[in-house]
C-alpha cells in the first residue's frame, strides 16, 4: 500500500490555517482523520479530500434538515468511545464517504 500522506505543516499551509487550529481540531475530535506514529502526526491525502468533500458548500445557510454549518465530528482510531450508537446513526456523511473510499 503506497499512500500519500501530509504532515501537519503541509496541512496547514494547504488550508491557510494554523498549526495550532489543526492541534486544537485534534484534541476536540474535530478535523479530518489522522495517523499517530510515535509522537509523529500524519494525515493520509484521502481523508483530507473526503474531509473537504464533506465540508464543501454552496451557501452558508445549513441545508435542510440538518443545522449544522461544519463537517461532521469524527471519532480517531484508538480512541475509545464509552457508549457505541447504532450503526445507523455512526455512519455520518463523513464516515460514509470513508466507507466509499476503501
Amino acid at each position: 500500500m503506497n499512500e500519500r500522506c501530509m504532515t501537519q505543516t503541509e496541512l496547514a499551509e494547504r488550508w491557510r490555517i494554523s498549526e495550532a487550529t489543526l492541534e486544537r481540531w485534534r484534541t476536540e475530535s474535530n478535523g479530518p482523520l489522522f495517523l499517530k506514529l510515535g509522537n509523529q502526526v500524519r494525515y493520509r491525502v484521502q481523508d483530507v479530500e473526503a474531509f473537504e468533500e464533506v465540508a464543501l458548500r454552496g451557501s452558508t445557510k445549513p441545508t435542510a434538515g440538518s443545522n449544522r454549518l461544519q463537517p461532521p465530528r469524527v471519532r480517531h482510531l484508538g480512541l475509545p468511545r464509552m457508549s457505541p450508537r447504532p450503526l445507523d446513526q455512526s455512519l455520518s456523511g463523513y464516515a460514509l464517504a470513508l466507507a466509499t473510499h476503501v
